[in-house]
């Protein structure tokens, strides 16, 4: 229905998901707009590698804080200033006139993006749960008739309201893109509906962590509140604000670590079981080669640049006689077995993978964490080649060979 591969939702007991409450209180004074940050954050996890969802690190308030019971262990509440009042309801009035409820819960998309590269993503947001608490009760229920506040259509009882008889708290659950709920008075009220603790749950679809680069990734979403806005308590409210502007921040903090063995700054190529078979009983070596062993872990697309100091025609690098220069230059092989990594684009995995050409970066990806993956690095002479070393016995060939990991391709 959303179109996102790999996405977490935050909401309440549903696999990859998180309840989150917004606590909106009264305010004495009057301002055009109010502020709220929503933050999340993605890390690995070793002890749970395929994990590609966000961490809601937004501070508990509220509410949830209140009433942990009420909310289950993932829920969490935010205050937000915003006040709401009833007054001159209609017996028998039309919907608007009377106490009227429509949130936002059609989901809205929110662009985000990274203030390290700029590199962009996309969040989706909706309202799925409203709660307040009525202030002056005991007058209201007199005044409207209410022995109680059944919870209209199309929203849903959440928990059991909370009441002392001065007050009375309730939440309620609000279905994606759900109408307005409508709570009419069955008498003339002598005295406003004093309200506070108006709150919000929301739904918060993010795209996959795995395939975002590291940073902060920021956007905005825009909320009017009155008559006809994203926020509409009907013809019969006074509310203390008209804007309300929602913050969102993201943050990924991917995995990228290489670690070589000590010594592997240096290759000695050499015949598959050593030299005894042509010092001994001159049998030409088929292939001279050399494997370095490393492991690597990674949270996040790679890629990986062959650089030379010898290039060869064919985009492999080169050996050259460094005792008789004039000889001919031999290309070496390089390949990488990486295992639970696959080239992007070609989707081949990644063992025994050739670099065909340098200076080209091959990019590489993964389905999950992968940690301290046992790798190796690959180097061979085949063939004619060969021959043409030893032709040149006592001799010596080098060259240096680079690879640059760059976990930001």
């Amino acid at each position: 229905m959303h179109n996102y591969k790999n996405s977490s939702i935050f909401q309440g007991a549903v696999t990859r998901s998180l309840v989150v409450l917004l606590l909106v209180c009264g305010l004495s004074h009057q301002v055009a707009a109010v502020d709220l940050t929503f933050t999340a954050e993605f890390h690995p996890n070793a002890s749970n590698p395929t994990n590609n969802r966000f961490v809601n690190t937004t501070p508990n308030s509220g509410y949830c804080q209140q009433w942990p019971n009420y909310c289950g262990d993932t829920a969490f509440g935010v205050a937000l200033p915003l006040g709401l009042t009833f007054e001159n309801m209609d017996v028998n009035g039309s919907d608007r006139n009377s106490a009227y409820f429509k949130y936002p819960t059609s989901y809205k998309d929110v662009p985000v993006t990274n203030d390290m590269d700029g590199s962009h993503a996309n969040v989706q947001w909706r309202v799925n749960m409203m709660s307040m608490r009525i202030n002056n009760w005991n007058q209201v229920v007199l005044d409207a008739g209410w022995a109680g506040w059944a919870t209209p259509y199309p929203c849903r009882l959440v928990a059991p309201p909370l009441s002392n008889g001065r007050w009375y708290e309730f939440i309620w659950g609000l279905p994606e893109d759900a109408g307005p709920c409508v709570k009419k008075v069955q008498g003339e009220l002598s005295t406003p509906v004093l309200t506070s603790r108006l709150s919000i749950g929301y739904e918060l679809v993010t795209p996959d962590p795995l395939s975002m680069k590291n940073g902060i990734y920021r956007g905005d979403l825009i909320l009017t509140v009155g008559p006809g806005g994203d926020f509409d308590f009907g013809d019969r409210s006074t509310i203390s604000d008209s804007v309300v502007n929602l913050h969102f921040e993201l943050t990924v903090r991917h995995e990228f670590r290489v670690d070589f063995s000590p010594g592997s700054d240096r290759a000695v190529l050499a015949p598959e079981g050593g030299w005894s078979s042509w010092t001994d009983h001159g049998r030409l070596p088929t292939r001279l080669s050399k494997d370095l062993p490393f492991s690597l872990s990674s949270s996040v697309p790679f890629s990986v640049t062959l650089q030379c100091q010898y290039s060869q025609p064919g985009g492999d690098c080169g050996l050259r006689n460094i005792t008789a220069p004039t000889a001919p230059e031999v290309p070496v092989e390089i390949a990488l077995t990486m295992p639970g990594f696959r080239e992007i684009g070609s989707n081949v995995d990644a063992l025994n993978l050739k670099f065909s050409k340098e200076g080209t970066p091959v990019r590489f990806t993964s389905d999950a964490y992968a940690i301290d993956r046992a790798s190796r690095l690959h180097f061979d002479v085949k063939g004619e080649h060969v021959k043409s070393i030893l032709d040149h016995e006592g001799n010596q060939y080098r060259g240096n060979v680079t690879l640059v990991f760059d976990a930001h391709p």
